[in-house]
């Protein structure tokens, strides 16, 4: 029940703040995995 709370609590702060905001957060999101993985391939090879 808690959990079902607070994913409909999410959904709400992320339609109330925008679709720039929420688009730009996934941006960056994909970037940093993008780095995460460059980083961690070159932490093996080395």
């Amino acid at each position: 029940m808690l959990a079902l709370a607070a994913f409909g609590f999410s959904m709400w702060l992320l339609a109330g703040s925008g679709y720039a905001a929420v688009y730009q957060g996934v941006l960056f999101l994909c970037a940093g995995v993008l780095v995460y993985a460059w980083m961690s391939a070159r932490k093996v090879r080395a």
